[in-house]
């Protein structure tokens, strides 16, 4: 029998650590529950530490290709909004978010490769980017809805709206890899 294909997220979000983060707090048990509906069922896999491993490692490594197009999307953004907009706060805000991606990323690259037989360390470089990249989306979310406001008015509350569930359940949805990273730095066991 072949054994079945674990997918990073899989092993992320079955670690008891991370599914049981907020059963204590009662103001927030909801809120994790539903992040965690989000992203489907504990599942019990029987994968070797090497191959666990290995899938983390090439997930963290899928977030830095991710966030570092980002960071290049980015560059290009503020490029095409210096042609288009007056003045250098737009454009100098998609070139400051761009560098802090690149830089961001560059944990992920390393914190990827150190996974498989540095778990620690790893752990401490990929917290630091999840955090990071927590940081650019509030930030991101919040000029955003700035803009929005500024430039249409009258979808400001849309946009209001749309930062609301974007907070709630996107960022939410990143503390699942930071507390599954807090938990294999503070335990000997690689969940």
């Amino acid at each position: 029998m072949r054994k079945p294909v674990l997918k990073f997220a899989q092993i992320i979000r079955s670690s008891k650590a991370v599914r049981t983060a907020f059963d204590k707090t009662t103001a927030h048990r909801w809120w994790w529950r539903a992040v965690l509906a989000l992203h489907g069922k504990p599942y019990r896999d029987d994968l070797s530490p090497a191959d666990r491993k290995r899938i983390l490692s090439n997930g963290f490594r899928f977030y830095a290709i991710l966030y570092t197009l980002l960071a290049v999307v980015m560059l290009a953004v503020s490029v095409l909004l210096l042609v288009i907009i007056e003045g250098l706060y737009w454009p100098g805000m998609a070139l400051l978010a761009s560098a802090y991606l690149g830089g961001s990323s560059a944990l992920a690259f390393r914190g990827a490769y150190l996974y498989p037989s540095d778990m620690k360390n790893a752990s401490a470089l990929l917290v630091v980017f999840f955090v990071s990249v927590v940081g650019f989306l509030m930030l991101f979310g919040g000029a955003l809805a700035v803009f929005i406001n500024q430039h249409r008015p009258a979808y400001g509350v849309l946009g209001l709206l749309l930062l609301a569930v974007f907070v709630l359940f996107g960022v939410g949805s990143y503390l699942i890899e930071i507390l599954y990273l807090f938990h294999i730095s503070c335990s000997d066991e690689d969940d």
